[in-house]
């Protein structure tokens, strides 16, 4: 079960604090970022609505995801979000977490659909009933859909706010490979999902499940869990899985081996690229350091809005032509001398301390400048 996981690796260390931090539910409500009651209105519990701000780093994480995985030769699939049964079959999921999911019926049409847990479940059912050639193999996509689920009774007293929900963003990855090539892509998948949050700059530890505390379809997980400081744990933000020939088999996914010409099954991983939902949070609740870069498409050219400043434990965040940095703690003093610089090159800059919920206007740049 759960308590024979093994954690194989961690980076950075916990976070501390010499004074009472906000938990992020309260920062990104006073911040404006996160909408939690009309999220209730429209929807009922478990669900949010992203504003302003929250939205833009929303969307600057999941471009920061998608982006790295193009670089690194992923294929970018729009999927369907609204599923047919034998998908879930495929996936490994069905029979046993058909409860778990949004069911839909067309009377009309006399057909019924799910919506989507991840975007797996898509993505490891695109070639079923397929052969495939063996120089096809690896075949390496990448799909962000929003992810729904019920949780029904999973919710524990501490995963306030977006830890847990009904509806979340997510960034997934899959791999179609050869079978001797399946292990490789499962440290390939790893490694990606661990560099990402390296890139954040957060704290984590990579963690193997035991045997037990692993999905049915899968012969080796692994999960990437990151530290928040309001819950004094850690939680998970991806989840990198080897399925084998499990999912292949089930969805008849095939490949022709070129030296004998037998078909034999593909093997299939998946890994989270990542989830946004506990990494928001993450990034609201730590001093840092968080880099974020922002993009912005003026007719076909496209501006880096991105600055290398060494700013600590600051975020750097745009907000139209204007430059907001969200620090606390010391690191404001870092992240005041970083908007004088930027006000040296003519772009307008705020300070804002997101546990004192303070703005810092120029006034106070200019004289801890003189300072």
């Amino acid at each position: 079960g759960k308590e024979n996981n093994q954690e194989l690796r961690r980076f950075g260390v916990p976070h501390t604090f010499d004074f009472e931090p906000k938990n992020h539910v309260d920062l990104c409500t006073d911040l404006g970022l996160i909408d939690y009651e009309r999220g209730t209105k429209l929807s009922g519990s478990g669900f949010w609505v992203y504003r302003g701000m929250g939205a833009r780093l929303e969307w600057a994480l999941l471009n920061y995801f998608i982006d790295t995985h193009l670089a690194d030769g992923y294929e970018l699939v729009m999927v369907p979000h609204m599923l047919g049964g034998e998908t879930g079959y495929v996936s490994g999921q069905f029979p046993k977490f058909k409860d778990e999911v949004y069911w839909i019926k067309n009377d009309e049409e006399d057909r019924t659909h799910f919506m989507l847990p991840t975007a797996e479940t898509a993505l490891v059912s695109l070639h079923m009933n397929e052969i495939l050639t063996e120089k096809e193999l690896p075949r390496k996509y990448v799909a962000y859909t929003p992810c729904f689920r019920k949780e029904a009774g999973s919710h524990r007293a501490d995963e306030r706010g977006m830890v847990r929900g009904h509806q979340f963003n997510k960034v997934e990855m899959v791999q179609y490979t050869l079978p001797e090539k399946s292990d490789e892509a499962f440290e390939e998948l790893v490694g990606k999902a661990e560099a990402l949050v390296k890139g954040l700059g957060f704290h984590f530890r990579t963690v193997k499940l035991a045997a037990e505390d692993c999905s049915a379809s899968m012969a080796r997980t692994y999960d990437i869990e990151i530290h928040i400081p309001s819950m004094n744990g850690y939680k998970e933000v991806s989840s990198v899985s080897n399925a084998r020939d499990y999912q292949a088999r089930r969805g008849a996914i095939r490949f022709r081996r070129e030296a004998t010409g037998k078909t034999e099954f593909v093997h299939t991983l998946n890994g989270s690229g990542l989830a946004t939902s506990r990494i928001l949070p993450a990034i609201v609740e730590h001093e840092g350091p968080v880099y974020i870069r922002l993009f912005r498409r003026q007719a076909e050219n496209v501006f880096d809005d991105g600055y290398e400043f060494d700013l600590g434990k600051a975020d750097l965040l745009r907000d139209g032509s204007d430059v907001t940095l969200i620090a606390s703690g010391v690191c404001v003093a870092n992240a005041l001398q970083a908007a004088e610089t930027l006000a040296q090159e003519g772009v307008s800059a705020r300070v804002l301390n997101i546990h004192t919920i303070k703005p810092i206007d120029a006034e106070c740049v200019t004289a801890w400048a003189e300072k």
